[in-house]
């Protein structure tokens, strides 16, 4: 490789670097864009899914100067294979064949400043098309690439574990990873441990993406950078073809709805945050926010709305914060943020009287893997 294309490949991961992305699937609301702008020096949009090129282009002719990526999200419907690890346009009929290198090109002239590779799901085990996937990133010309690597939670096991961590130390670009599991990946300790390993053995080039506050333990942890999901869809990623399931599935009258709950800083469940108040929930205390009752929230669409702000509102300081340090002491802050946080729910239990209050799954396992 010249010394030319090595620079190359820095390139894409200097642009994400030490920033956690809102991860959108739609069109973006205004309110999500203002906040990700008064902190554009740790944020930014990564556009996901068929129309990601065309949300990035409508937000860029608006709001010029946000970092935004796209990543088609093919994972969510075609396989890697080794001889066909990425998805390609079936109704190309153009002189040009298509190519990785043309199509960011293309998304660099609708605004797109960093695009994710449209690389096919890995199946468990398939290490020939987890190199295949790798390689073709690695081969393809130009600055704005970086590689997509969507796999079941199951590569994060032991089993597995050894061939991924030998392919992504195979990447010359920084790579996307996305863990894709039935239920929360990290509520299994195995698997967090697997994510712990993958960021041992690539410091500086995890680009942890579509996840929810481990994003926070990803940055802490020599991560490149991360995205939270604006929907609990884009938080967690679930096989093609399959519906999302839960560990507690308390009788409920409605569709679930999540709230970012500053403090314990997790996303819960509305209709929780119910039982724990009842009618005193606390009010919404972040700055340029909503200030409305944390339980108040409902389906309807403005409401629906001014909830994905304020979520994105709600983590965004903390990142800052984490991004604000040295890459040397963030595993001290990241044992501090631990600290307060079971702080805050210790006072919660006080406050609520409702003895039974403790974090999510993957929350406690973050914990307890120590820093």
């Amino acid at each position: 490789m010249s010394a030319g294309r090595e620079q190359v490949r820095v390139e894409a991961a200097e642009v994400v670097a030490d920033r956690v992305f809102a991860a959108a699937s739609s069109r973006v609301v205004a309110g999500i864009i203002a906040a990700l702008n008064e902190r554009s020096a740790v944020s930014g949009i990564v556009h996901v899914g068929p129309r990601a090129v065309t949300n990035c282009r409508e937000t860029s002719l608006v709001w010029a100067g946000l970092l935004q990526a796209v990543d088609l999200a093919a994972y969510e419907r075609y396989q890697a294979t080794p001889s066909a690890p990425m998805l390609v346009p079936g109704d190309d009929h153009s002189l040009i064949p298509w190519s990785l290198a043309g199509f960011a090109a293309d998304a660099a002239e609708w605004g797109a400043d960093v695009v994710f590779s449209p690389s096919g799901l890995v199946r468990v085990g398939d290490s020939h098309a987890l190199a295949a996937v790798i390689e073709a990133s690695n081969n393809a010309e130009g600055s704005r690439v970086v590689t997509t690597v969507a796999v079941p939670q199951e590569w994060l096991t032991r089993t597995h574990r050894p061939r991924l961590l030998r392919e992504l130390q195979h990447s010359t670009r920084p790579v996307a990873l996305v863990v894709i599991g039935q239920l929360d990946p990290y509520e299994d300790p195995e698997v967090a441990q697997g994510l712990l390993d993958v960021l041992d053995a690539c410091p500086g080039k995890i680009f942890h993406h579509r996840t929810d506050m481990t994003a926070i333990e990803t940055l802490g942890r020599k991560g490149l950078a991360a995205s939270i999901g604006v929907t609990t869809s884009l938080r967690h990623t679930i096989p093609p073809g399959r519906r999302a399931q839960k560990r507690r599935r308390p009788a409920r009258s409605r569709r679930p709805l999540h709230v970012f709950v500053p403090g314990i800083t997790e996303f819960r469940d509305i209709a929780e945050l119910e039982a724990w108040f009842g009618d005193d929930a606390p009010e919404c205390a972040l700055a340029g926010c909503c200030a409305r009752p944390l339980t108040s929230f409902s389906h309807e669409a403005g409401d629906t709305e001014l909830l994905a702000v304020h979520n994105v509102r709600g983590w965004l300081p903390l990142a800052e914060d984490l991004i604000a340090c040295q890459p040397g002491d963030r595993r001290n802050w990241l044992r501090q943020h631990h600290l307060q946080v079971e702080t805050a729910y210790a006072e919660l239990r006080v406050e609520t009287g409702v003895r039974a209050i403790r974090p999510y799954g993957s929350a406690r396992v973050w914990s307890g893997l120590g820093v």
